[in-house]
């Protein structure tokens, strides 16, 4: 399930899913800076 979240979601999600993807992250998708999306695939 992919979602995204908007750019005040992601201000106070981000650092729980860069902890939470730490174990995942060469799987994970990159933040992307140019939109300001996370694309959450496995979270």
């Amino acid at each position: 399930m992919t979602q995204h979240f908007d750019e005040n979601d992601t201000l106070l999600k981000s650092e729980t899913v860069f902890m939470k993807g730490l174990g995942d992250a060469k799987k994970a998708p990159k933040y992307d800076h140019n939109t300001n999306k996370i694309p959450l695939m496995s979270f």
